[in-house]
């Protein structure tokens, strides 16, 4: 017998890729969920919302991109927040 499926815990936006432990970083600081579906482990975070009308009708495709200079952004936010990682 296979064990039942079990809910992902963590979602991804479908925009950017920020997920529930690592949200986006925002000039009004850190995004949240304006859609999510934990048992596709899919979102649209906050600052993404120019996807919320795909996501809506179904479109759920990641569109997400790697971006380098991100994780360099996110350090200087929190520096600058006093928010220890």
């Amino acid at each position: 017998m296979s064990a039942p499926k079990r809910t992902p815990q963590i979602a991804s936006c479908i925009g950017c890729g920020c997920h529930d432990n690592h949200a986006c970083l925002t000039d009004r600081g850190p995004c949240h969920w304006l859609r999510v579906d934990y048992r596709k482990g899919q979102g649209v975070c906050s600052a993404c919302q120019q996807y919320i009308a795909s996501w809506d009708v179904g479109d759920r495709e990641p569109r997400a991109k790697i971006d380098p200079e991100a994780e360099h952004r996110d350090t200087e936010w929190r520096n600058a927040m006093g928010i220890a990682r």
